[in-house]
């Protein structure tokens, strides 16, 4: 796989127009069509190049982090869907029976003990480093097929607050009055702020990224964040209402009386997360759902802000 892979952008969108002027795993300059350059430099890097996964940077999710009603998802992370080969992380999906399988999670003040029984693995990794403002980057190619959830996203509870950035997620989509429509997985990009029990949502619609690899970015500083698409502007969510790139650092929109704000997370530290859920209930895989499948992942970045 080619790791000297890099792209410069130039394309021209309402809100923003994004150039990285230098290759993937330097530091680097995004100029926003506002005139104003952001310069960043590279913190973390994984490009998956060893015979496994670096236990210094990541460590291996197993058993049942989150829904253990199994509402949204129903799987069992295993530590071993988790492989590093020629070149890229995998996360691999499994159609894989365990009955009466016990797990703890944390509820409230506490782990507490579930028995539940499972018809799928699958695997995530999450960063022993917390990071905040800055650039997140993923390079990756997503398994398809009904059921299926891959997501890329930073996760932290400050003061027990929910605070979280969704990259992407993926997952089963219906056409209207039709249910679901096998036709649109894998093209939905769905792009998530979360705070404090709010939520900011926005998706785009564009090709199957399960066909090869894509690069999503996420830039977030103290006014705005900008989801992106293979360089390609996808969405802008910034602190306060009505702001949009000609007040690129939002100072006169906080100079106004009460200005009203939008959903927006603090920056308080989040971990990096990568992997793959598995759908419950109606949009549970069907007979048509292949298995065994990954997520395969090139490289995971972060870049810190340089004023």
């Amino acid at each position: 796989m080619m790791k000297s892979f890099y792209l410069i952008t130039c394309l021209l969108c309402l809100l923003a127009m994004p150039l990285w002027a230098q290759p993937p795993g330097a530091d680097t300059t995004v100029v926003l069509s506002s005139g104003v350059e952001e310069r960043f430099k590279l913190v973390l890097e994984d490009r998956f190049e060893g015979p496994k996964l670096d236990s210094k940077k990541w460590k291996v999710t197993e058993g049942v982090p989150r829904d253990p009603e199994m509402k949204f998802q129903q799987h069992y992370f295993k530590p071993e869907n988790v492989e590093v080969s020629d070149g890229t992380l995998k996360l691999w999906v499994h159609r894989d029976t365990m009955l009466q399988k016990e797990f703890k999670i944390w509820i409230d003040v506490g782990m507490k003990p579930f028995v539940a029984d499972f018809e799928y693995s699958s695997a995530e990794v999450e960063s022993l480093e917390k990071f905040g403002y800055g650039m997140y980057e993923i390079r990756c190619k997503l398994p398809q097929g009904k059921g299926y959830w891959p997501a890329f996203w930073m996760y932290g509870e400050p003061q027990g607050r929910n605070n979280e950035l969704d990259v992407f997620e993926f997952w089963n989509e219906g056409a209207f009055l039709r249910g679901f429509a096998p036709k649109r997985l894998s093209r939905v990009q769905h792009m998530t702020a979360h705070f404090d029990g709010g939520m900011s949502k926005g998706s785009q619609r564009g090709v199957d990224a399960s066909e090869g690899f894509h690069t999503y970015t996420l830039i977030w500083d103290d006014c705005k964040i900008l989801w992106f698409f293979d360089g390609e502007l996808r969405r802008s969510l910034y602190r306060y209402k009505g702001v949009r790139d000609r007040d690129p650092d939002c100072s006169r929109a906080a100079s106004r009386r009460n200005p009203k704000m939008n959903v927006f997370p603090i920056d308080e530290g989040l971990r990096i997360l990568a992997g793959v859920a598995v759908q419950s209930g109606k949009d549970a895989p069907d007979e048509d759902t292949e298995f065994p499948q990954a997520m395969e992942v090139d490289y995971i970045r972060f870049y810190e802000r340089v004023d």
